[in-house]
């Protein structure tokens, strides 16, 4: 059995492709598009306040529920015209495979893999998932350029 290790919840990404032509017969284009979508998930900075000699920023965004894949499409834009439009009528969604975590090690990309074992002992398990220097080349691990594996031992 494989696990993910770093105990993150799994949630597929999501791609959003913009109509140029239809956005554009609306008077919108990709950045006001982009923009709604920014601030609606990550949140923007809408004003500030000040108390005090602090001054912190006023975040406008979506509730957690509303940011949903399925409820994006139902975003509505407001083109230059100020006719409310859904998002839908000027973009596409959809998700697409792929992690939602990218971890980096070195400055290259790292996926670590957890395995459970079951009828082994530990050592024979270690020894036959460490790179194979100097053993039966068939069973060696071939990896695409840049590529590298290394076993670490959990503590």
């Amino acid at each position: 059995m494989v696990r993910n290790p770093s105990n993150t919840y799994s949630l597929a990404p999501a791609a959003l492709t913009s109509n140029r032509a239809v956005a554009a017969r609306y008077g919108l284009n990709v950045a006001d598009i982009e923009d709604v979508i920014e601030t609606v998930l990550g949140g923007k900075v809408a004003t500030s306040v000040w108390e005090g000699e602090k001054r912190f920023g006023i975040v406008v965004r979506l509730n957690e529920g509303q940011r949903a894949l399925d409820e994006l499409p139902n975003i509505l834009v407001t083109t230059s015209n100020g006719v409310y439009l859904p998002l839908s009528q000027v973009a596409h969604f959809r998700t697409i495979g792929g992690s939602m975590n990218i971890s980096r090690e070195n400055g290259g990309r790292v996926i670590a893999i957890g395995v459970f074992i079951r009828d082994r002992d530990m050592g024979s398990v270690v020894a036959d998932n460490q790179p194979c220097h100097g053993r039966d080349a068939s069973v060696r691990l071939t990896l695409p350029p840049l590529a590298a594996a290394y076993f670490v031992p959990e503590e």
